[in-house]
This record gives structure tokens, sequence and C-alpha cells, in this order.
């Protein structure tokens, strides 16, 4: 049973917004894929409001010179967490809601994959999405929104519903998992401080 109000069911209510094929941009659509799940029900998904987010990114990583290479080769954990905070402040003065990006695996030790699942389905739990960066076969950022029956549950803009977790290792670039979650990445998105 879906608890009202809860990740899962804004999950299953709303659609994530997609990226394009080729444009490199998962890190921007997993921001304003967690911005709207984080704010429902308390805002309805809003094409204007969400197509305001968008511009403002692009024009965001633009005047840092940085949009042709994030276009070309991907973003960097350093550009993803600062066009992060860039949008949530934005999605603040567009709806008025106040959203903060908090790491939640910092304390946790460099091989404790049960730990950090442990952290993130406390987190989606209590309707706060978790931002990921999944190294390995995918080389992509995505956002959670459960665990269940040992599988991270996506809403994701490029169409991935879920991952294994037997296929994830809290990882450096070297390791051998199919999907290396960067430990350092792993953000919630929090109405709360």
């Amino acid at each position: 049973m879906i608890q009202r109000g809860s990740l899962k069911e804004a999950a299953e209510r709303l659609l994530p917004y997609h990226q394009g094929r080729f444009d490199n941009l998962c890190g921007l659509y997993s921001v304003l894929n967690a911005i709207q799940l984080a704010q429902w029900p308390m805002l309805e998904r809003n094409a204007h409001r969400s197509r305001l987010l968008f511009q403002h990114g692009i024009a965001a990583l633009e005047h840092q010179g940085l949009l042709h290479s994030v276009i070309k080769h991907g973003m960097d954990d350093a550009t993803w967490a600062w066009l992060t905070d860039r949008l949530l402040a934005e999605a603040r003065r567009l709806s008025g809601i106040t959203l903060h990006r908090v790491p939640i695996l910092r304390k946790t030790k460099r091989s404790d994959l049960d730990g950090a699942l442990v952290l993130i389905d406390r987190h989606t739990r209590i309707g706060e999405p978790v931002l990921v960066e999944l190294a390995g076969s995918y080389q992509h950022y995505t956002t959670i929104v459960g665990i269940n029956n040992n599988r991270l549950l996506l809403f994701d803009s490029y169409g991935y519903h879920w991952i294994s977790a037997a296929s994830c290792e809290l990882g450096h670039r070297y390791s051998s998992a199919r999907h290396r979650i960067n430990r350092a990445s792993v953000a919630a998105i929090c109405k709360r401080q």
C-alpha cells in the first residue's frame, strides 16, 4: 500500500522529464526530476515553471563557459553539485518552496554498500528523492525514489526504471561493478535542513 503523498506515489503520478538522446544533460534533468518530486503534492507539475528552471540551468552553464563541454562530454561531480544548488535556489524563487541538497553518505565507509542503501532507503521513505551518479555501465546521473525487492527504483531522464542493488558497489572508477555509486555524489533533496 502506498502512503498518500509519498515519494512512490509522486513517482507513479508524475512523469520524469526526458533528456535528448545525445545531449549529455542527464545531470540537469536528474535535478529537474528531483525538484518536481520534492515539491509534489504541494505543487503540481507545471510545464512553464519547469521550462524556466531548465532555461536557468542552461543559462548558468553557459555563463560559466561550461555548456559546450557538458553537451559534448557530460558533467563532472563538482559542476553537478553546483548546478543542483543553483537550480534549487531558482526553484525556491519560482515556487516559494525551500529545498536543500544534503549529502547523505559522507560518514559511510567507502565499501559499506549496505549502510549506504539503508540511508538512501531512509530518505526516500520520508519523501526525499535522492540524487546519485552511476558510473560503470551507464555513466549517468539519476534520481532514486525508493528501494524495493533489492532494486533501486529510479525516476529517470533516460527511461531507466530500476537497477539491481546486487549490481552496485560504492566504488571508484577502477571498480569492476556494473553500477558504481559515487559516494560523494549521493544527496537527498530535503524540504528541511
